[in-house]
């Protein structure tokens, strides 16, 4: 996960995206909070990526890799006023569904890109890879507007963002 931390808010990326990655992510932003004494905001990751959208693009899928020939998927569109909603929950998507589901106005970003771009090269337009990821800059400033309006998560029971279980956990309930 992505953290951006200052004297008076921890904000993190809490997913979807790479477990170890966002636990740990996730344990320092809880960590840092508690210390500090200050709010701790857990934004989703998806949601952080779509801030770097060029603002000439009005909708966009950001996708992550999901692991096993699945992406995490979250479709925003540009309102009015310049801000990003998101139109329906994350969720896991095989690629092929992905592909078939794709709309000639929508663009694509988000660090799944890395593996996949060259399949949906020509079936969307894909965003410039300096869009693909989160940055701490676009966590931050979500953080501040989640906190301002009173959404502020508690250092003991913020929660990653998994939409699935781990392979590992899925192995050992076998």
């Amino acid at each position: 996960g992505v953290l951006a931390a200052a004297g008076d808010l921890s904000a993190v990326s809490r997913g979807p995206g790479r477990f170890a990655g966002v636990r740990v992510g996730v344990t320092c932003a809880k960590t840092w909070s508690y210390a500090g004494g200050c709010p701790l905001v857990g934004v989703n990751t998806l949601r952080a990526i779509v801030e770097a959208v060029p603002s000439e693009i009005n909708e966009v899928d950001v996708i992550a890799d999901a692991q096993r020939g699945d992406v995490y998927v979250s479709r925003f569109r540009r309102g009015g006023s310049g801000e990003w909603e998101q139109l329906e929950d994350t969720c896991i998507v095989s690629l092929e569904d992905l592909m078939q589901n794709l709309s000639a106005g929508r663009s694509i970003s988000g660090p799944a890109l890395e593996v996949y771009a060259a399949q949906l090269s020509g079936r969307a337009p894909l965003l410039d890879k300096d869009a693909w990821f989160p940055r701490a800059e676009h966590v931050a400033r979500l953080g501040r507007v989640q906190a301002a309006s009173g959404q502020t998560d508690d250092p003991w029971s913020l929660e990653q963002l998994y939409l699935r279980r781990s392979a590992a956990e899925e192995k050992a309930s076998e």
